[in-house]
Protein backbone atom coordinates (compact mmCIF):
# COMPACT_ATOMS: atom_id res chain seq x y z
CA UNK A 1 0.00 0.00 0.00
CA UNK A 2 1.35 3.82 -0.84
CA UNK A 3 2.30 5.57 1.85
CA UNK A 4 0.04 8.73 2.77
CA UNK A 5 3.10 11.10 1.35
CA UNK A 6 3.20 9.63 -1.74
CA UNK A 7 -0.69 8.88 -2.16
CA UNK A 8 -0.86 12.63 -1.87
CA UNK A 9 1.93 13.45 -3.98
CA UNK A 10 0.02 11.16 -6.99
CA UNK A 11 -3.45 12.88 -6.48
CA UNK A 12 -4.72 15.42 -8.29
CA UNK A 13 -4.73 19.08 -6.88
CA UNK A 14 -6.51 22.16 -8.63
CA UNK A 15 -4.72 25.34 -7.21
CA UNK A 16 -7.22 28.41 -5.88
CA UNK A 17 -6.90 31.48 -7.41
CA UNK A 18 -3.58 32.47 -5.62
CA UNK A 19 -2.36 29.42 -6.71
CA UNK A 20 -3.13 29.99 -10.13
CA UNK A 21 -1.45 33.32 -10.47
CA UNK A 22 1.63 32.59 -9.22
CA UNK A 23 1.90 29.50 -11.75
CA UNK A 24 1.02 31.72 -14.43
CA UNK A 25 4.26 34.16 -13.34
CA UNK A 26 6.22 30.82 -13.11
CA UNK A 27 5.34 29.88 -17.22
CA UNK A 28 5.56 33.38 -17.93
CA UNK A 29 9.37 33.27 -16.46
CA UNK A 30 10.24 30.03 -17.89
CA UNK A 31 9.32 31.09 -21.50
CA UNK A 32 10.47 34.18 -20.88
CA UNK A 33 14.31 32.15 -20.15
CA UNK A 34 13.19 29.49 -22.80
CA UNK A 35 13.11 32.68 -25.30
CA UNK A 36 17.24 33.40 -24.31
CA UNK A 37 17.91 29.46 -24.58
CA UNK A 38 16.61 29.97 -27.99
CA UNK A 39 19.17 32.12 -29.01
CA UNK A 40 22.23 30.16 -28.20
CA UNK A 41 23.62 27.21 -30.69
CA UNK A 42 21.42 24.07 -30.65
CA UNK A 43 23.98 20.89 -28.74
CA UNK A 44 24.13 18.66 -26.07
CA UNK A 45 23.95 21.33 -23.73
CA UNK A 46 21.17 23.31 -24.99
CA UNK A 47 19.35 20.58 -25.24
CA UNK A 48 19.81 19.49 -21.76
CA UNK A 49 19.23 23.21 -20.13
CA UNK A 50 15.93 22.65 -22.05
CA UNK A 51 14.82 19.82 -20.42
CA UNK A 52 15.86 20.69 -16.87
CA UNK A 53 13.76 24.03 -17.26
CA UNK A 54 11.11 21.84 -18.37
CA UNK A 55 12.13 19.68 -15.17
CA UNK A 56 12.36 22.97 -12.76
CA UNK A 57 8.71 24.39 -14.07
CA UNK A 58 7.27 21.13 -13.23
CA UNK A 59 8.32 20.86 -10.12
CA UNK A 60 7.71 24.03 -9.40
CA UNK A 61 3.97 24.10 -10.11
CA UNK A 62 3.56 20.79 -8.08
CA UNK A 63 5.07 22.97 -5.23
CA UNK A 64 2.41 25.57 -5.72
CA UNK A 65 -0.43 23.30 -6.15
CA UNK A 66 0.55 20.10 -3.76
CA UNK A 67 -0.85 21.37 -0.13
CA UNK A 68 2.09 20.91 2.81
CA UNK A 69 2.30 18.13 4.66
CA UNK A 70 0.40 18.52 7.84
Amino acid sequence: MASEKMRRSLEHHAPDEKGVRKVVELRRAALGFADILDTIPPGREKSIAETKLEETLMWAVKAVVVPPES
